[in-house]
Formats: C-alpha cells, sequence, structure tokens
C-alpha cells in the first residue's frame, strides 16, 4: 500500500503532540523511523540501549591489546556504551567499516570492531542503523509521500540528508520558506 501522507520533520519534534488532522504528521527522528518502518512493513526492533551496550560488551571481550583494553579491563559496560556511541556517531556521518582508514589504527580497529558487532547486535537495532535500512528498502520503493524537513542540510548529520534526498523530502527554513 502506498504511503499518502504529508509529513513534517524535524530533529526536534519527537514528544510533542501534532495537530489534529487525518494525513498530516508533524515527526521527530524516532516519529519518522516508526512511520516509514510501519508502511513500509519492515520490522521494527526495539532499539534498547541496554542489549546494544551488551552486545558491543561481547564484542570488545574478543579485542586485546587495542586503544580501549585497559579501560575495557576496568569498566567493560562504559567502555562498551562509550565505543557504541562513538561507532553510531560515525555512521551518522557517513562511516563504514568497508571504507579506507589510510593509516588510523583506531578506525581501523573501529571497523573490526564494526564487522563483528554487526553480526551480533541481531534485530537490535541503533537510529543510524534503522536509516540505513530504511535508506537501503527506499531504493527500491518510492513512496507516494511529501516530507517537509524543518532542518538546514547543513545541521543534519549525513545519513539524515540521505534519508530526506531518499525521502525527496523539501528543506524549509524556520520561516517557512524554502532557501
Amino acid at each position: 500500500m502506498p504511503l499518502s501522507r504529508s509529513i513534517t520533520f524535524s530533529l526536534d519534534l519527537d514528544g510533542y503532540p501534532a495537530p489534529c488532522g487525518v494525513g498530516n504528521n508533524r515527526v521527530g527522528p524516532g516519529g519518522l523511523l516508526d512511520l516509514l518502518e510501519e508502511q513500509l512493513g519492515l520490522t521494527s526492533s526495539d532499539s534498547s540501549s541496554l542489549n546494544r551496550v551488551l552486545a558491543m560488551e561481547v564484542v570488545l571481550k574478543t579485542f586485546s591489546d587495542r586503544f580501549f583494553s585497559e579501560t575495557f579491563e576496568t569498566d567493560p559496560l562504559a567502555t562498551a556504551r562509550l565505543l557504541l556511541r562513538l561507532r553510531d556517531e560515525l555512521v551518522m556521518g557517513g562511516w563504514s567499516a568497508t571504507g579506507q582508514v589510510n593509516g588510523h589504527p583506531r578506525l581501523a580497529t573501529m571497523a573490526e570492531v564494526e564487522r563483528i558487532f554487526l553480526d551480533k547486535q541481531g534485530r537490535t537495532l541503533g537510529i543510524a542503523d534503522r536509516i540505513r535500512r530504511l535508506i537501503g528498502t527506499l531504493n527500491d520503493v518510492q513512496p507516494d509521500l511529501a516530507v517537509d524537513c524543518l532542518e538546514s542540510r547543513d545541521d543534519l548529520p549525513l545519513l539524515w540528508v540521505k534519508l530526506m534526498d531518499s525521502l525527496k523530502a523539501r528543506f524549509i527554513d524556520g520561516s517557512g520558506e524554502e532557501p
């Protein structure tokens, strides 16, 4: 079933009540991802951060003598949480484990961690993983959907820009006018 909705998106809209109107949605990041996954028939995973941190901890246990090893020995959960946050920020910025690391040993280590983590995290996806999955799906399915993005392209992380481009979103500045 094709999408036939008008969506207004902003990074700040999650948690705010939407105005009344059938087919008109005002959503933030979580709302947009949930709406798209539902409409495209993608299972929405329980993005439990604890499950993701525990999956990262299991992965980090397989490494020794790396930049995080000493800290991991002292506090495995805090180290897993920190590296998971770093990993998610890298992915949101467009990084992938298959890219070149060109002499950056920490990025090379993160690429190794990422390859194992993708297998271990299972169905518990973070926001960056959900966006990547949606972008891949939107390459095959073009929904009938009008998206207005209230953020500047320059203010969005690269992965959000790619999702907005996949949705053919209009970027509108704070005054309601297209830049």
